[in-house]
């Protein structure tokens, strides 16, 4: 199948623009229809293959009547909400193939390792490049069900845990408890548990109102939560210790084994927790300072050895700074409370890392150098004769040795951690003998593990190119001739052959372009920054820039090196 057009209903939403990203980066062409956009949904229909419907799940209805009638069989219709029957009855009123798309993450969590439900309603020839583009391409779980299935699991999965947490929150609130008040005196698991609501009640309430709302088998599970809560409630009241315990010992029963796998993860959990209160800094309180290089954390990652293999390179001789956030590290930058920092730009499986791209045109920041640094993982174990039941590493990690682990390791469960690092530090705290790890040989080395194989990686030219970056008048001469430039930049108002007279520029100049690739703006609606690499040096490009700079509303200068 040739790349299909893709076509986003509700595209500057975060989910949205989330999902345009992710078909951006894989080479596909995103266009857009929302509120305030100059592409309309029917012309967005009329031209495009597959049509994702990305509104407000109170919306989604009235949208999808609006277009069913104008689809072609040979386009592919999905939606993103969180309830599936109604949509998918809807959208199979058209002549499409149909597939229902739940997503059990948020924008900000978009990538390898999240699952994303799928409905396939009538998938005609789609299936397999959905399956493709996800799962294969993008390391998403893709767990397969109907509507109906899907509506009542989630009655329980959301509408049953959001309505205890939405609850615990109120009940707070109705007692006059502060959360400043109460989290010093909280045990972990409560701390954690008022954590949790506090992480719900932080989202849109239209949203988790409709959530709980539009989902049709939610009102029987909440009525069965009461009665359970109300049953509980009189052996309480009536200080029946011997029906707390039937009540208490029939509920962990029917948990099963369960129980004491996540007593061992919530272990972790709790730990990770009690280091907030401790007085040793964590990556999120640490204090960079001012010479010191600023990376990515957390130390024994890529980006760390990346910044490693750069400080040694050009005999910089600064200290490496961890930081929680790609955005924190160009904003230490920015406020030059940092010398330099080493960032991610791109990975040769996963595609561009956006958040780069953007702090790059947003920041007042210069790309000084750039490196590739290949990624290859190990395999490695605590002690010398671990009997392996589970492998634990970064969602990406865990996808990039996929067919390793399906060749070697069928039966092991596998445990998702917030980076490889997390992963050494969990197995070695908890002194696990059954775990393995995957990630980078020197971090094993580093934790004390044990290498049981290397290079396990599926695509052994796998690799991620790191930018050097700095404020942009900050001085640095790495005592290197330049021979690549990156600009970016962004017109005034969307006209045909734009782009095309820019790139003609270029041509006219016999510059040879390594890299053009798009960003929807932040400045408006349906327009686009376009980043662009070229070989050869800002002097001899002079010229050319400035007869750019003639054409586009706005040209920035990323860096030369």
């Amino acid at each position: 199948m040739r790349n299909p057009k893709i076509g986003i209903i509700g595209g500057k939403g975060k989910m949205g623009t989330a999902f345009a990203e992710f078909f951006e980066s894989q080479g596909l062409e995103v266009l857009i229809s929302d509120i305030g956009t100059k592409l309309t949904t029917q012309q967005l229909v009329k031209n495009v293959d597959v049509i994702i419907v990305s509104v407000p799940i109170a919306s989604t209805e009235a949208v999808i009547k609006k277009i069913v009638h104008r689809l072609k069989p040979s386009q592919l219709i999905m939606d993103l909400t969180s309830i599936k029957e109604m949509p998918i009855r809807e959208m199979a009123k058209g002549k499409a193939s149909v597939i229902g798309l739940h997503p059990m993450f948020n924008s900000t969590t978009f990538g390898p390792g999240q699952k994303m439900i799928v409905c396939q309603k009538r998938p005609g020839k789609w299936l397999k490049w959905v399956e493709d583009i996800f799962a294969n391409k993008g390391g998403i779980n893709l767990l397969k069900l109907t509507g109906k299935q899907h509506d009542m699991l989630m009655s329980l999965v959301q509408g049953l845990v959001h309505f205890v947490d939405i609850a615990f929150a109120k009940t707070l609130e109705e007692k006059g408890v502060k959360v400043k008040d109460f989290l010093p005196f909280a045990s972990p698991a409560s701390g954690l548990k008022i954590e949790i609501a506090a992480r719900i009640l932080s989202q849109d309430s239209d949203l988790y109102g409709n959530i709980q709302i539009q989902n049709e088998y939610i009102p029987e599970v909440i009525e069965a939560f009461i009665k359970s809560a109300q049953e509980l409630r009189e052996k309480i009241t009536k200080k029946d210790l011997h029906g707390f315990c039937t009540y208490f010992d029939k509920a962990s029963e029917f948990l099963g084994d369960y129980r004491y796998e996540a007593q061992k993860e919530s272990d972790w959990i709790i730990i990770q927790w009690l280091e907030k209160f401790n007085k040793k800094p964590t990556i999120q309180q640490k204090k960079c300072s001012a010479g010191s290089i600023a990376i990515l954390g957390p130390k024994n990652s890529y980006s760390y050895f990346a910044a490693e293999k750069l400080n040694t390179k050009h005999k910089l001789g600064r200290d490496i700074c961890c930081m929680p956030s790609i955005e924190d590290v160009f904003t230490a930058i920015a406020r030059k409370e940092v010398f330099a920092g080493v960032v991610p730009i791109e990975n040769i499986l996963q595609g561009t890392i956006r958040e780069t791209m953007d702090g790059v045109f947003r920041n007042k920041v210069r790309i000084r150098a750039r490196f590739k640094m290949p990624i290859h993982h190990c395999l490695a174990v605590l002690s010398k004769n671990a009997k392996i039941k589970t492998v634990c590493s970064h969602p990406q990690a865990l996808h990039q040795c996929s067919d390793f682990l399906k060749k070697h390791y069928k039966t092991a469960t596998i445990e998702k951690k917030a980076s490889t690092s997390a992963a050494f530090e969990y197995v070695k705290r908890m002194k696990l003998d059954d775990v393995a790890v995957i990630g980078p040989v020197k971090a094993a080395q580093n934790f004390g593990f044990r290498i049981l194989d290397t290079n396990i990686e599926n695509d052994n030219r796998n690799t991620t190119t790191f930018l050097l970056i700095t404020h942009q008048d900050t001085k640095m001469d790495l005592g290197i001739k330049p021979k690549n430039v990156s600009i970016a930049f962004h017109f005034s108002k969307d006209s045909a052959g734009s782009l095309h007279s820019v790139l003609g520029y270029f041509a006219q100049a016999g510059i040879n372009l390594t890299r053009l690739e798009s960003r929807p703006a932040e400045h408006s609606l349906g327009d686009y920054v376009f980043f662009v690499d070229f070989e050869g040096a800002l002097k001899t490009a002079d010229k050319t820039l400035r007869l750019i700079k003639s054409k586009v509303a706005k040209l920035k200068i990323l860096g030369e090196y």
